[in-house]
């Protein structure tokens, strides 16, 4: 069932009320957590917009894009609601009416809903990223380079070895992203079949190696079926059948074309590992540099997205989205001032 846009400008509340006991009581009364917690946080007399976002990375990303767009003095808060399905059920509940429109706003991954038709909500105020999910924005060659130049301090590239590294970045981008194609394909296979392996549990990275910073599939995953049972095995799942996946993989090949149904944090992960072996082997591609520079932040899995997203650019259908609720509520607010 497709849900209206919960933000209506209809019984909207007063900028100046003050969130009441009675507020708090019926928000945690009402079993949704998220919505509890953005009462305790929301200020109607401050400067502030609100976001619930999927998990405990996301607001790195969505703050350092969104921000720079708000007017000066303006701030988001973004609040983690752990994941998709509680970002939503949070948007389906009616006590938004109370709040000015465009003043809270909702961020959810696309995932694989191109490929398993899933019913989203309606609303001018609920962001889906344009790829699987949005870490896929940080994984590009102008943040690689800016992360070298700032974080490993690979600052005296030439314009020919810039354009090397970008090659080779590109052409290992092809090779991951293809070798991962029937990885996808089977977790595709496994949604339709109602199972829900926790991928968090396997890391692709395992099939890969780097030498001077290209990629390499190494011989023990070189075919579709060892880089299927490897993954299948740690996730406690059983491998479809060649017939099954040829069909899934041309909907997936087709699907992904303009966009990105690669798994973000599988991506995130490639990009950390051609990071960190150009910097290992950084003679080889910088003439200035003898021996790899110091890194000023040791990047992993816990803090890569943070400072990824302070090197990415806001994607275009994001910053269309900031500024039809975001900043079309802060100039009504100044305007009603």
């Amino acid at each position: 069932m497709l849900l209206e846009n919960f933000s209506s400008p209809n019984n909207v509340m007063s900028n100046q009320e003050p969130i009441t006991v009675q507020q708090l009581t019926a928000a945690a009364n009402s079993g949704n957590v998220v919505f509890a917690e953005f009462l305790h946080y929301y200020r109607p007399d401050r400067p502030i917009v609100y976001g619930l976002v999927e998990g405990r990375d996301d607001p790195a990303f969505y703050r350092g894009a969104i921000e720079p767009i708000l007017s000066k003095g303006w701030m988001i808060k973004l609040i983690p609601a752990g994941t998709k399905k509680k970002v939503l059920e949070a948007f389906q509940i009616k006590e938004w009416v109370r709040y000015p429109p465009g003043c809270v706003c909702f961020f959810v991954d696309r995932d694989f809903s191109d490929i398993i038709p899933e019913t989203h909500p309606r609303g001018g105020n609920l962001y889906i990223s344009d790829h699987y999910s949005i870490e896929c924005e940080v994984v590009n060659y102008r943040v690689a380079e800016r992360t070298l130049e700032e974080i490993m301090g690979v600052t005296k590239l030439t314009a020919d070895e810039s354009d090397r590294l970008r090659a080779i970045f590109e052409t290992n981008l092809i090779v991951f992203r293809e070798a991962l194609v029937p990885l996808m394909a089977q977790i595709v296979v496994w949604r339709r079949e109602g199972h829900r392996p926790h991928l968090k549990n396997f890391d692709p990275s395992v099939f890969f190696s780097y030498v001077d910073g290209a990629i390499a599939i190494k011989p023990e995953y070189a075919t579709r079926n060892s880089r299927l049972c490897a993954a299948a095995s740690r996730l406690g799942m059983s491998v479809a059948t060649d017939e099954a996946l040829d069909v899934v993989e041309a909907e997936f090949r087709a699907a992904e074309k303009g966009r990105c149904f690669t798994r973000g944090k599988y991506l995130l992960k490639f990009l950390l590992e051609f990071l960190s072996s150009v910097h290992s082997s950084i003679s080889k591609f910088c003439a200035k540099h003898a021996t790899p520079p110091r890194v000023s932040v040791t990047l992993g899995r816990d803090n890569a997205m943070a400072e990824m997203a302070l090197r990415a650019k806001c994607p275009s259908s994001l910053r269309s989205f900031v500024e039809a609720n975001y900043i079309a509520h802060i100039e009504n607010r100044t305007a009603n001032a």
